[in-house]
């Protein structure tokens, strides 16, 4: 089984990339709208959803334009990044 979890990272560590890359983000946007600014928990969180996904957006625009694809499965990466970053960021907020 680990075998497996192995294969797969090393065939796609680009999505795996792409997804912690947005959970970063989306995490911090999150946190730093809800804990430092005050905003209220739903709104911070969809703030770093949409972050997430707009910056996930314009890597793909960028690699289609220098010689790349815009490749849906990074997009679905950053998507389920992005929103794994603010359901963490929301869990945090309400247990402090």
């Amino acid at each position: 089984m680990f075998d497996k979890i192995v294969k797969w990272a090393r065939e796609d560590i680009d999505k795996i990339c792409h997804y912690l890359v947005c959970t970063l983000i989306s995490l911090l946007i999150t946190l730093t709208l809800g804990l430092i600014f005050g905003i209220t928990l739903w709104i911070s969180a969809l703030v770093g959803i949409i972050i997430g996904v707009v910056i996930g957006i314009i890597k793909e625009k960028y690699d289609s334009k220098h010689g790349g694809i815009f490749d849906l499965e990074d997009l679905l990466a950053d998507i389920a990044g992005s929103a794994s970053g603010a359901l963490i960021g929301t869990i945090f907020i309400l247990l402090t």
